[in-house]
């Protein structure tokens, strides 16, 4: 019974050593990579936010952006996506040719991070690591 304790103990080590040394990669592997940009409110309305080009995407259901938000983990900081959905603003001028002017739908403020690149396959909630 000793020898079966004391490879368990031995495992558990291992495994404990192991995760110390490449728990990093382990949590990263598979994930998907992005790239962040960040939303601006130029309008003395308070309607209009203004996005990077690159964050608006459409599908059949409409245009949308993905919401990058973040939460304190116990070693490291967890990076989660959702998807917004947007309505994009024919009416205001656009400043740059950076930037698409969208109505706020009270869910995307001035700052917001937002997804600019994809490395890998993303839905709503999925986990991901920042580029660089």
């Amino acid at each position: 019974m000793k020898k079966i304790y004391l490879c368990l103990l031995g495992l558990l080590l291992l495994l404990l050593l192991f995760f110390t040394l490449f728990g990093k990669s382990v949590y990263t592997w598979g994930k998907p990579v992005v790239e962040t940009g960040a939303a601006s409110s130029f309008a003395a309305d308070g309607k209009t936010v203004y996005i990077p080009k690159e964050a608006l995407r459409a599908d059949s259901t409409g245009d949308y952006v993905y919401l990058l938000s973040s939460e304190q983990g116990y070693s490291r900081v967890i990076y989660t996506i959702s998807r917004v959905e947007v309505t994009v603003n024919k009416e205001k001028a656009v400043i740059n040719d950076e930037d698409i002017p969208i109505l706020a739908s009270g869910k995307i403020g001035a700052g917001d991070r937002l997804v600019i690149g994809i490395e890998g396959t993303v839905r709503d909630g999925s986990r991901v690591v920042l580029a660089g």
